[in-house]
């Protein structure tokens, strides 16, 4: 993979940086002897991620964006979160002290709970009102929600509705681990941080396909409209544009830092589907596995 991202960047106007052990020059011909070390372990060389993320921000005279995209099983997932978080910091005290511009990019889950616009919550209400009849008799559990009355709500210019989204298939080290970035990125945003961190949709990337369930009922989502399971290159293409948009314009005022992720979103149907994502889980699968659902390219 290094291989190709290096000869990729050697077609290209831009400068590729990549972590390598020190000995190496940094002006090495040789692809494949380059390729063979780079990279790092960030839970076994964590400080040492952090000092070269560190200087990597103190390098360059224009904006750097620290994008956090993660993913491991289990508690691992949990634990590659916080080195990350070890990483955004160096990262933030290096601009600070350099007078750099950090800005920082997230791609939050929405199998997890998360504050929605009220257009979405109103959608839902919609959308379970005008449901298939076989719906209606599988009696799922509507996941629409009243409007919060607390105080992250009553400062709203309009209601606030949070998505109760939590996955038992994902289970509870996804949900920290989810919880954990939304936290970091939310602290930002209130430091003055530009921050980019639109909702991805549900797609049939390596980590999601790699179970065999989950694979499956994703080619059943079709059958629960607005649902929508995306190819990679689609979603890729999309997100990459909404990372230009998020961080060429201004942060807004939000009503809190809760509605960070209501900003923009990818969400795939998910915001304005009336059920639960875990009690369709079961029918999707059946439905995937018996005729799956694409759409004809």
């Amino acid at each position: 993979r290094w291989a190709e991202l290096i000869e990729f960047a050697q077609t290209t106007a831009g400068t590729l940086l990549l972590p390598v052990p020190s000995g190496v020059a940094s002006d090495c011909p040789d692809v494949a002897a380059v390729a063979a070390v780079a990279g790092a372990d960030i839970l076994a060389e964590t400080p040492a991620l952090a000092a070269w993320v560190a200087g990597v921000v103190r390098f360059f005279a224009g904006p750097v964006t620290l994008g956090t995209y993660l993913y491991a099983d289990g508690e691992a997932n949990v634990r590659i979160t916080a080195a990350a978080d070890v990483l955004t910091q160096a990262a933030m005290r290096a601009a600070a002290a350099s007078r750099r511009e950090l800005s920082l990019a997230y791609l939050p889950s929405q199998t997890v709970a998360h504050v929605i616009p009220a257009a979405a919550a109103e959608a839902q209400r919609a959308n379970a009102a005008k449901a298939p009849w076989w719906q209606s008799m599988m009696r799922y559990r509507l996941a629409i929600r009243p409007p919060l009355s607390g105080a992250a709500g009553s400062a709203a210019a309009e209601p606030t509705y949070v998505h109760d989204a939590y996955s038992m298939t994902q289970g509870p080290n996804y949900a920290l681990a989810q919880h954990m970035r939304q936290w970091r990125a939310m602290l930002a945003y209130t430091e003055g941080y530009a921050v980019s961190a639109p909702m991805a949709p549900a797609a049939r990337t390596a980590s999601m396909l790699h179970v065999h369930t989950v694979a499956t009922a994703l080619d059943g989502f079709g059958y629960f409209r607005p649902l929508e399971a995306f190819e990679p290159d689609c979603v890729r293409a999309c997100l990459a544009a909404l990372l230009a948009v998020e961080l060429s314009t201004p942060m807004p005022a939000l009503p809190s830092p809760f509605h960070l992720f209501t900003r923009h979103g990818f969400h795939g149907g998910f915001w304005r589907f009336p059920y639960s994502s875990d009690s369709i889980g079961s029918s999707a699968y059946v439905l995937g596995m018996v005729r799956p659902w694409r759409k004809e390219a």
